[in-house]
Order: structure tokens, then sequence, then C-alpha cells
């Protein structure tokens, strides 16, 4: 079984939790035990510490929806062996960590390899339920039957793409829609974002104490936390933050997410124009992935190896290329469209104009093109930009019907003439 196979396991316990303990102690054993008695939605299974490694305990390890390990945060090679653990049991199968003494940076460090919580020492019933709770809870938000809200992706082959703006405009065409859609942006890329102030809007909360808050994410914290523009997009921005990406565990990407889906009918993503370690996590929720790049020979080539990277993940169907800030005739004299194609391997599904004064007013005044100017071809663009991603959704709705599988993204019935267009 690959790795990609362990991470999109779906657990649904309609039986009780099947929850496993391994205990570096008898007293904490029995602590378990006796906190665990009265829940009669979860099956406890304990193994002594001392046989975590043997191929008995791996085998039943394997059938646990859920692990419980005492960790001595002092012993190098234990944390090696939980993150060894972390990553193949991957993001649908939590593991809880307790430890005897831990200090906030010591809990914070283990929550960055993706536990899905911590239980402090000794452990009391009210922690060990409220734990328990909040993974069953993310356990079951994983029924396929469930219809979940769609994810547009924004990707740019390097820095200055111009990838944040057309996020933004691409949330503001689809807030403009007749029918009340709600929708979020969210900005992943976590040191230097921002789509917030693109949007005009400053926050002292926003994705990354959603991140560092990821088991105790629920819609309520969500729409606390949100940045409410007044066109009524909900923003989740960034402030300051020196953490290296790669800092933030996959699950709580995937928890955010996943949570984001229900509430919203579109979540809008920015990324960084770098590879993490949760981007995984990331395409696995993409239901349409916008590249963005612009005609300088340095962008397609790093735009052609992203392309690639990206149809091994999604297929060609679920990616759309833009061409941002494109010469009234498309690529100017210097490079015809057949030779940017030809460096793509692909075509340019949209091209938005330069405009950049209009633009750049827009941004500075956190507002949608269209309220300066009327029917620009900016604005004609991003409009354009929208109504392809929703071609794009209409025909994954038809494909999921034709070959008898559940469709997982809601259009929320504005999305007719794009449903007849596809058909």
């Amino acid at each position: 079984m690959t790795r990609h196979e362990l991470t999109s396991r779906t657990t649904r316990p309609a039986r009780p939790l099947r929850v496993g303990a391994w205990c570096r102690t008898l007293g904490l054993e029995q602590a378990i035990r006796d906190e665990a008695v009265d829940m009669p939605d979860v099956t406890l299974m304990i193994v002594p510490k001392g046989h975590v490694t043997s191929a008995a305990a791996a085998a039943w390890a394997d059938e646990c929806d859920v692990l419980i390990i005492d960790v001595d945060l002092s012993d190098a090679e234990e944390l090696v062996l939980l993150s060894r653990i972390l990553e193949v049991r991957g993001t649908r199968r939590p593991v809880i960590a307790t430890a005897a003494t831990a200090q906030v940076d010591d809990v914070r460090r283990l929550m960055r390899l993706g536990l899905s919580d911590f239980l402090p020492q000794p452990v009391t019933r009210a922690d060990l339920q409220h734990s328990l709770h909040n993974v069953a809870a993310r356990l079951a938000q994983d029924d396929a039957s469930v219809k979940k809200g769609a994810v547009a992706l924004f990707m740019r082959a390097a820095g200055g793409a111009g990838a944040t703006t057309l996020a933004t405009h691409l949330a503001f065409a689809l807030a403009a829609r007749p029918q009340q859609s709600r929708i979020a942006v969210l900005d992943l890329d976590l040191q230097r974002g921002a789509a917030a102030l693109h949007m005009d809007l400053v926050s002292d909360v926003g994705v990354v104490n959603c991140l560092e808050r990821f088991p105790d994410i629920e819609p309520g914290l969500i729409e606390g936390i949100a940045a409410k523009h007044k066109s009524g997009i909900h923003v989740f921005g960034v402030g300051a933050n020196r953490w290296p990406l790669d800092d933030y565990a996959p699950d709580a990407v995937a928890q955010l997410l996943d949570v984001m889906r229900r509430v919203y009918d579109w979540v809008v993503v920015d990324t960084p124009p770098v590879w993490t370690r949760w981007h995984q996590e990331l395409l696995a929720r993409t239901d349409v992935a916008v590249v963005v790049l612009q005609k300088s020979v340095a962008q397609l080539r790093l735009a052609r190896s992203l392309l690639d990277e990206l149809q091994n993940e999604l297929g060609a169907e679920r990616i759309v290329t833009v061409c941002n800030r494109a010469q009234q005739s498309w690529f100017g004299r210097d490079l015809t469209q057949g030779e940017v194609e030809m460096a793509l391997g692909r075509g340019v599904d949209c091209a938005v104009p330069n405009d950049e004064a209009l633009v750049s007013e827009a941004v500075n005044l956190g507002v949608p093109v269209s309220q300066l100017k009327k029917a620009s071809k900016f604005e004609k663009a991003t409009l354009a930009l929208a109504d392809e991603i929703e071609r794009r959704l209409a025909r994954r709705e038809i494909a999921d019907r034709t070959t008898g599988e559940p469709a997982t993204t809601t259009l929320k019935g504005w999305g007719e003439d794009a449903r007849r267009a596809a058909e």
C-alpha cells in the first residue's frame, strides 16, 4: 500500500471508536482504563510501550482508529519513531500524544509533527473525552455523502506573476453572482501572503491561528477568525510570521480545508511559489488549480515544470492556465501564442490584459476593479476566468454522474449556464 493510499483511507465509525494506547507506565495505563470505562462509544486496547516496535504491535495498531502514545520528550529516538508513525498512518488515522512533563514549546513542536491532540498527565476524564470527541467528529466528517464546497487553488510558477490579484478578483466575481453563495479567500502563503492586504483588511488573527489550533477547528471558530470584506467575502489572511512553511503539519491544512468546505460554497486558495510537505493534502482537496504565469521565457520554463507536476496529481481537465498582464495582441511581437503554448505543452485557457494603473488603484483601495471602471477589459477577463472554472466543475459533475461516483462539489444552483454549456 502506498503512502497516498494510506493518507486517503477514510474511517466512518458506525461502530465504537477503536482507541489504542501505548503506555510507558502501569500508572498511566490504569488511568486511561479508568477514565475510558464510562465511554460506551469507545473500545480501548492497550499494549505495553516496550512492545511498540514488534510486528504484532504494528499489526494491532493498524486496526486502531486512534492511537494514544506516551512519549519521552527527552528521547530523540522516540520522537523520530513518532514522526514515522504519523507519516505511515496519514491524516485519516489520528495520533494523540501524552507526556509526563511538557513545556509549551514541547507541545507546539509535537503538534507541528502532525498530531491530532496532546494530553497532559495526569490524564483526566474531561481531557480524554474532549480529545476523543473531537477526533470522532473529524472522522465522521469524512462521510462521502456530505457535499462540499469547491476549492479553487491559485499557483504561480514564480513570484510576481499576479496570482494574488487574480485570486481576490475571482472571489469578487463569485461573490457578485446573483445567487447567494458563501465565498472565502484562504491565504496559505504563510510568510509573505498579501491576500488580505489586497482587500484592505488587517486582522490580528488569521490562517496561522487556525493551523496552530487545528484539533479545535469547527465552523464557529472558522467564522469567528475570518475577516469580513464589505462584499461579503470571508478572508483568512496572514500576519507577521517567521515560522518555516514546513513547520505546519499536513494534518492541520487538511482539517482546515475540510471544515471550510462545509462552511463555504467556494474556497479560493492562494499559495506560496514553492512546494511544501502539506501540498499533497491541499491538492487532494482541490477541484480546480489555476496556474498563473507571464510571458517571459523564465516564467514559461518554470510554469512547464509546475504544470507537469500538477497534471500528474490532478489531470489536465482540472488545471486552468492563465497568462497574466498579456498585451492586446495576446503575446506581443516577441512571443507568439503558438510559441507560448509549445513551451507550456498545452494551451492557454485565459488571458488577462495588462492594465497596471487601474488594477493597482483597485488593490490599494481593497475593492474590485468593477467599482472603479465598469466593463473594463480586466473585469471581463476575470469574469471569463470564473466562467471557465464553472465549466470545469460542471464537466466534472457530469463525469461523476456518468461513472456512478458521487460528486463532492456543490455548485449551489448558480452554475446552470455552465452545466448546459458543458453538456
